[in-house]
This record gives C-alpha cells, sequence and structure tokens, in this order.
C-alpha cells in the first residue's frame, strides 16, 4: 500500500483535537472528535445552510453532498439535529422576521 493511501486510512480512526490545552487559553477543555464525525458534523452545517436559503430541494442537496440517497441524509440529519430536513426548514422560515419589522 502506497504510503499517501496508508496516511489517508490512519487518519479516519485517529482524533482530532479541538480547543487548546497550551499555555495561551490553559481553561479551555480539549474536546477529542473523529474526523469521520467531524465531516459529518461539517456536512450537517451545508445541510442546514442550504435549507435555510430554500433555493435547492433534498434531492438537489443530497446529490451535491455526495449522499447516497435522499433517506441517507434525512436519518442522519435527524440523527444530528433531532429534527428532519423538512421539520427544520419550517422551523427555520417560521423564526425569521420580515426586514420591514426589524426596528420597527
Amino acid at each position: 500500500m502506497k504510503k499517501a493511501a496508508l496516511s489517508a486510512a490512519k487518519e479516519c480512526f485517529y482524533p482530532l483535537h479541538v480547543g487548546s490545552t497550551g499555555s495561551v487559553l490553559p481553561q479551555l477543555p480539549v474536546k477529542v472528535i473523529y474526523l469521520k464525525q467531524f465531516i459529518i458534523m461539517n456536512k450537517i452545517e451545508q445541510i442546514k445552510a442550504l435549507l435555510l436559503y430554500g433555493e435547492l430541494n433534498l434531492s438537489e442537496i443530497s446529490y451535491k453532498l455526495n449522499y447516497s440517497s435522499i433517506a441517507h441524509l434525512s436519518n442522519q440529519f435527524k440523527k444530528i439535529t433531532g429534527f428532519s430536513p423538512t421539520e427544520y426548514r419550517h422551523l427555520e422560515v417560521m423564526r425569521r422576521i420580515p426586514l420591514e419589522q426589524i426596528g420597527a
């Protein structure tokens, strides 16, 4: 196996450290997350943004973020957020305040 491929395979199992243990910010705890979790969380944040913009449907979002199916995207999203993508889209739309009402 080539070194690059072996290195990439190892990264899937080694944790990423988030936070600081240095002397600059010693009071911050270190949170360990694995690369796979980091990628999933990043995708969920991208899905939230795309749902908020409302320009793409779930099929297009699923394709854009390389999910194998809409069901896989929906299940993963609900597992992380507690809401289905459709529920989340409706929650965000209801929470948005029209510009005319800001500062009134």
